[in-house]
Order: C-alpha cells, then sequence, then structure tokens
C-alpha cells in the first residue's frame, strides 16, 4: 500500500546554497498541484547554486501553476557538485 500525501502538501525537491558556505539559504518545494515555491532560511539574493538539480519532470508538472520568472530563476542556477 503506497501513503497518499493529503491535499495541500509539498515536499522539498532542492535546496538553494551561496558561493560562500555549505548551508542552505533556502528550499524549493513542489506542492501536490505542481507549483514551485521557495522557503527561505538565509538571504535567497545570495543563491548561486541548487542541489540537486530540478529534474526535468519536476519542471514540467510546475509549468502550468509556477511563474516563468521563478522556473527561469532556478534553471539559471548552478548545479552542486559533490
Amino acid at each position: 500500500m503506497t501513503a497518499q500525501r493529503e491535499p495541500g502538501e509539498a515536499k522539498a525537491v532542492a535546496a538553494l546554497f551561496s558561493d560562500l558556505d555549505d548551508q542552505p539559504l533556502g528550499y524549493v518545494y513542489q506542492w501536490d498541484t505542481g507549483e514551485l515555491s521557495l522557503l527561505s532560511v538565509g538571504e535567497l539574493s545570495a543563491a548561486l547554486r541548487i542541489h540537486p538539480a530540478l529534474e526535468e519532470e519536476v519542471v514540467e508538472r510546475a509549468r502550468p501553476t509556477t511563474p516563468p520568472e521563478l522556473i527561469s530563476y532556478l534553471m539559471e542556477l548552478t548545479t552542486v557538485t559533490p
């Protein structure tokens, strides 16, 4: 049996980082509607890197409900390499 999420729930799909350290500045969440949103735990304007890179499936699911500017911003971030 597969656990299903309640309507209105989101899950973290990536974290955002600056170039200064490895402490997350924020997180990218995908809602059950497909929409992407950001949760800030630091100064998001300093974010230059994302981990993991957003999967194409996540981006395509987000397109109908997420502002194009947010998708562009997230796609322009450098992927963190371990």
